[in-house]
């Protein structure tokens, strides 16, 4: 799954985190849906990081 695949990031946001964290990897979603917020468990280049972006 890359950025561009998760609904709630635009597509700035989804673009962002590509050039910054290139050939991450989205383990989950920790967003709860309630609001305009995106939080991602992801690993990038061994390491496990949580992004959070928002609306």
């Amino acid at each position: 799954m890359t950025f561009t695949d998760v609904a709630p990031l635009s597509p700035r946001q989804a673009q962002l985190l590509d050039g910054w964290l290139p050939g991450a990897e989205i383990v989950r979603d920790h967003g709860w849906g309630l609001v305009a917020t995106t939080v991602l468990e992801i690993v990038h280049d061994g390491h496990r990081l949580i992004v959070k972006a928002g609306g």
